[in-house]
């Protein structure tokens, strides 16, 4: 029986919560600052300001493999929300969801990253839960750090 798996992240950045977001929703600038991204673009635009009902799609070199996805924009709240599914996840994994939050702060604000997942392989949870939380790491401090350039 596949388990469910969940992580957070969170990632300081001296950016407006408007600059982080408007960053976030543009997929044709990704491969500018997200780390192992080869290629980012919609394969249906959502709605303008926030991509809801949008389905992005991307490529990435993670770990020596080349990942692919799809993911659809659940909901989003210009400058605060934004949601998604994966419509096509790696193998080992089904139902994965995430969430981005960007709450301001006195000095900028903080990403927080939250998702959660199923995974298939009996044994691996972990493994994953940890290559996950990494990678969404990665994406968050990339995302703080290119706004703030």
């Amino acid at each position: 029986m596949a388990k469910s798996w969940s992580f957070r992240v969170e990632s300081p950045s001296g950016a407006t919560p408007e600059a982080v977001y408007d960053t976030l929703v543009d997929v044709d600038h990704w491969t500018e600052w997200m780390p192992s991204l080869i290629e980012g673009s919609w394969e249906r635009r959502g709605a303008p300001e926030t991509g809801v009902a949008g389905v992005r799609k991307t490529s990435s070199r993670l770990l020596g493999m080349t990942v692919k996805l799809r993911e659809e924009i659940l909901d989003g709240s210009r400058p605060h929300l934004h949601s998604y599914n994966v419509l096509s996840p790696p193998p080992g994994i089904k139902d994965y969801q995430a969430t981005v939050v960007i709450e301001p702060r006195p000095d900028g604000c903080v990403i927080v990253w939250s998702g959660t997942f199923m995974c298939l392989a009996p044994g691996l949870g972990r493994l994953l839960l940890a290559a996950i939380r990494w990678h969404i790491a990665r994406l968050a401090a990339a995302l703080g750090q290119a706004v703030e350039r």
